[in-house]
């Protein structure tokens, strides 16, 4: 749940661990509850293994849970190459993370990522040789199987998932290919008169963004379930914008009420001095928009508000801020 829902916004993790029915929106959270009310459901594993350790001659037979893991790994699609794929995203979701919450500069997380993978690349090496020496001991060779051979004996695969954080350019290339990296497109608007340089703005495509936004399944359900909510809705109160008569009037909304309301709104800020943002020297004006046809509660979130362009706040004056979105 960690490795493959850790990262999804408003996942649905239910448990079912005895008769437990409880449900979490995050996998720390739902690790946190199992550790505080099914603690003798991680103790189980490790008792059985103690007794073995303690009695080499009794014969346990494996619980509910590990039947299952095994039955569950032993299916097609778990195989190492899966594994590096999911590890490779995570690595990636990480290296994202620390550069937008700690704001540090590519060149800076680049070295943190090379820093961790020497101390990945050094961990696997001593682990490998410890299992090895293990099925050694047990009469085990393991090159009779190449693939446990190329797991246990190179270091090659390992390096593979941290292919996509070695640079800043691979970072970009894996975003694009494996994360559905939207990237802005410069706009040149001429040549400026005072300094003799091209003014230009970044443009992120909306409808690529609006486009990917609502592939996912949990957008959908709430753009479904906001139709049936407008619907049953009183009109005795305004509770959202489809109530006001500015909607309710317009000549398009009228004909499509349940077309997509694109929100649009622009801020400025000052990139040198966050406190004096009047300046204006290294001032820049930012356009969001945000899905209005999503459950109210959602909109707040930073995952639904997304960038549409970037400009110098200079330059901003003097654009068309009419922009074209072709459906």
């Amino acid at each position: 749940m960690r490795l493959v829902h850790g990262e999804e916004k408003n996942a649905s993790l239910r448990c079912h661990l005895g008769r437990c029915n409880k449900l979490y929106t995050t996998s720390q959270s739902y690790r946190k509850h199992v550790e505080r009310e099914h603690q003798h459901f991680l103790t189980v594993d490790n008792d059985r293994y103690a007794n073995v350790e303690m009695n080499k001659h009794v014969e346990v037979a494996p619980s509910s849970s590990s039947a299952d893991y095994e039955t569950s790994h032993s299916d097609e699609s778990c195989t190492i190459s899966n594994v590096l794929n999911i590890f490779s995203r995570n690595v990636t979701l990480f290296a994202l993370r620390i550069r937008e919450t700690y704001t540090l500069p590519k060149t800076v997380c680049t070295q943190i990522m090379n820093d961790i993978s020497s101390l990945f690349s050094t961990f696997h090496e001593q682990f490998s040789q410890f299992v090895v020496n293990q099925l050694d001991e047990m009469g085990i060779d393991i090159s009779i199987n190449p693939g446990l051979h190329r797991v246990l004996m190179t270091d090659l695969l390992l390096n593979t998932a941290w292919d996509s954080v070695k640079t800043a350019d691979n970072l970009r290339r894996y975003c694009l290919d494996n994360l559905n990296l939207i990237e802005g497109e410069e706009v040149l608007l001429g040549v400026n008169q005072e300094g003799g340089k091209n003014d230009s703005y970044q443009y992120v495509p909306i409808c690529n963004t609006l486009r990917h936004y609502i592939q996912h399944s949990d957008i959908m359900h709430s753009i479904k379930r906001y139709q049936y909510a407008e619907q049953a809705r009183d009109d005795q109160f305004l509770s959202d914008y489809p109530d006001g008569n500015l909607f309710q009037q317009h000549p398009f909304f009228k004909l499509h009420p349940e077309a997509l309301r694109l929100h649009f709104y622009a801020d400025d800020l000052e990139l040198c001095n966050p406190l004096g943002a009047a300046k204006k020297k290294h001032s820049l004006t930012v356009v969001y928009f945000q899905l209005g046809n999503v459950d109210p509660k959602y909109r707040s979130s930073l995952s639904s508000i997304h960038l549409v362009c970037v400009a110098k706040s200079n330059t901003a004056k003097n654009m068309d801020c009419t922009v074209y979105c072709n459906a």
